[in-house]
């Protein structure tokens, strides 16, 4: 009897942290193996949470939201995310939000974190979505089988919502290394990051 239990409390546990991890991401997304996907999804959930970030996977019900994020984290640097809200005569909102500690240690990530919005203008905005259709991002696999080698680097996830259309891509130091993809998160995280957020970021810093 206490076998029982103790699978439908095994069970029920499965389904609730499936659940949980639907509401913020696909699954099957960053890996083919379902644990590893799990366990990816919880630990890139947990850093939303730190900035205070909604679920873009959650927003695709609403078909008139355009909108697209880069999440940031590197292992010895803030973990950072950018925003992009394209509005209704295609001019852009963008937040900023950084956590305090690095990344790569989760005990130093202590207090709130900050956030800038910076309003963009149309121009600058219709770049952006040209160069999303330049890199292939809606048609870009969202994983690389085998991605990430060592623990020290940088793991870049860009999402996008369009008309109800969700995508995500994710690549391990994608500037540095090579790999399907990478170029294109390169990219896209660059220009959300440096050229749209104009962050003050020192060169050997991005990685």
């Amino acid at each position: 009897m206490r076998f029982l239990v103790l699978c439908v409390a095994v069970c029920l546990l499965t389904v609730s942290t499936l659940v949980a991890q639907e509401a913020a991401f696909p699954r099957m997304v960053f890996d083919p193996r379902p644990v590893l996907d799990r366990d990816f999804a919880e630990e890139l959930s947990g850093e939303l949470r730190k900035l205070d970030e909604p679920s873009l996977y959650a927003l695709r019900l609403d078909k008139s939201v355009e909108v697209y994020r880069f999440l940031w984290s590197r292992s010895f640097h803030h973990l950072v995310s950018v925003r992009l809200e394209v509005l209704a005569d295609h001019s852009g909102r963008l937040v900023i939000r950084t956590a305090p500690g690095a990344a790569g240690f989760p005990y130093t990530n202590k207090g709130p974190a900050s956030s800038v919005t910076r309003l963009i203008p149309r121009e600058k905005v219709e770049s952006f979505l040209k160069l999303l259709e330049n890199t292939g991002f809606w048609i870009t696999p969202p994983y690389e089988f085998n991605d990430q080698t060592g623990t020290d680097g940088s793991g870049w996830v860009i999402e996008g919502v369009q008309s109800g259309q969700y995508h995500l891509i994710s690549r391990w130091t994608p500037c540095e290394s090579n790999g399907a993809g990478k170029a294109t998160v390169c990219q896209l995280g660059s220009a959300l990051a440096l050229t749209l957020g104009q962050l003050s970021i020192d060169k050997k810093d991005v990685y």
